[in-house]
């Protein structure tokens, strides 16, 4: 395995525990109503949220979904950057679909670097009841550690997944000679 598939899997790893510290409060607010109470007002702007309950399970679908978009992507990664992949030997419906995946996937990173980055920090760092579960100190240490690695899995994610994109389409032009995949 590559030093490149390594860093892969702990980024991939260290985003996986970022959700993970996010959806804990969004779970454990169902059952709380102290909880559900603190989360009705939003910290950015002091607006209140009428339904906690709806917000929570939106969260938790939202988080859920981003756990296995990183298990899908990271499995891609390894398995087209480990092996002597050939785009010709795909041919029909099984290309497109593996190209659309591919444009999707660095879409969706990229978004969520984006939002990451330079929309949510503010939030997610601010948030009353993530602070009520884990404490200030212990929940700032947190984003501390793990908001960079999961923002390095996202950016790092885009170049990989455009990297084989470029690839596929280079070897589409020429014939479909193939090439060691160096991510």
């Amino acid at each position: 395995m590559s030093g490149s598939n390594i860093l892969l899997i702990c980024a991939a790893f260290g985003d996986f525990i970022f959700i993970l510290l996010r959806i804990i409060p969004s779970a454990v607010a169902l059952n709380d109503d102290e909880l559900a109470q603190m989360m009705k007002e939003d910290p950015m702007k002091g607006l209140q949220i009428q339904d906690v309950k709806f917000q929570s399970k939106m969260l938790f679908a939202t988080f859920t979904l981003d756990i296995v978009q990183i298990f899908t992507q990271t499995v891609i990664l390894i398995l087209i950057s480990n092996s002597q992949f050939v785009w010709s030997h795909i041919t029909g419906y099984k290309r497109a679909t593996l190209k659309f995946l591919l444009q999707f996937l660095a879409m969706s990173n990229f978004v969520n670097w984006l939002n990451g980055s330079f929309l949510e920090f503010d939030m997610v760092r601010e948030t009353p009841w993530n602070q009520a579960i884990y404490t200030r100190m212990v929940w700032t240490g947190l984003l501390q550690v793990s908001l960079p690695v999961a923002l390095f899995f996202r950016i790092h994610s885009v170049h990989s997944l455009m990297e084989i994109y470029i690839d596929y389409k280079s070897q589409s032009a020429i014939g479909g000679h193939t090439r060691r995949m160096s991510l």
